[in-house]
């Protein structure tokens, strides 16, 4: 299961960013300001850097923070949002533990973030947003929920939509009287039973259309403001702003 495009892996290297080329990190720094793993929860964000003064790391990868951490001479703020899900490749449980172990505020939101925030909430690692908060109250809630297909390069175009958005759309569409509990749910199946690659705009308009009036032009202006895992990470660079 992938968040970026499982066809290239990506350094861990975006615009503006401080670190090395290639997978690992070429020189000691003195960090003085969070450092973010994030990719396609950005999406559309382009002006992060000079609003909330962060550095911006590619998309999370086995040994990214382990790397960072021996990089960097005193501990600091980590924020994990995005990064890879297929085996092997994502970024693991024992390195952000030892993140914590030597004294780093590591926050998980969005996506793999925080996927492992609610795995180690009880360990340390903080958890923020609605993506969160529904993994640690849905047992079922798995990563194929947050997954998509997106350009393997900023500013990461995405080329699906992520299940938990979808729902979120079904769901307030439900609420507004336009589609039944019944028709929602079936939605629900019918796309949660694909790919995750295959959950684009287009097909969830394609069969919205077999039970409303719509098209792939009113999703698309209604689904942005679905994308939690967007929000989620927006909201918790906000706050480390703000302090």
């Amino acid at each position: 299961m992938v968040d970026s495009k499982p066809l290239e892996i990506p350094s861990n290297r975006s615009p503006g960013s401080e670190l090395g080329a290639g997978f690992g990190v070429s020189e000691m720094l003195e960090i003085d300001r969070p450092y973010v793993f994030a990719g396609p929860s950005l999406y559309p964000s382009r002006d992060y850097r000079e609003r909330w003064n962060v550095e911006i790391l590619r998309p999370a990868i086995r040994g990214s923070v382990s790397e960072l951490v021996q990089s960097v001479e005193s501990a600091g703020i980590l924020i994990i949002a995005d990064g890879i899900f297929q085996p092997g490749y994502s970024v693991g449980r024992a390195e952000i533990l030892q993140a914590l172990k030597k004294d780093w505020i590591v926050y998980g939101v969005s996506s793999t973030g925080a996927l492992r925030a609610a795995e180690l909430k009880n360990r340390g690692m903080i958890g923020q947003g609605r993506v969160f908060a529904l993994c640690s109250e849905d047992e079922k809630f798995d990563a194929d929920e947050v997954a998509l297909l997106h350009s393997p390069r900023y500013p990461y175009y995405p080329g699906s939509e992520p299940m938990v958005h979808i729902r979120e759309y079904l769901k307030a569409l439900k609420r507004a009287g336009t589609i039944t509990e019944e028709t929602c749910r079936s939605l629900q199946s019918r796309i949660k039973n694909l790919w995750f690659g295959d959950r684009t705009l287009e097909f969830v308009a394609k069969l919205l259309s077999e039970y409303v009036k719509t098209d792939i032009s009113e999703v698309e202006h209604m689904m942005p403001k679905f994308r939690i895992k967007h929000f989620d990470l927006m909201a918790c660079l906000e706050r480390w702003k703000q302090e």
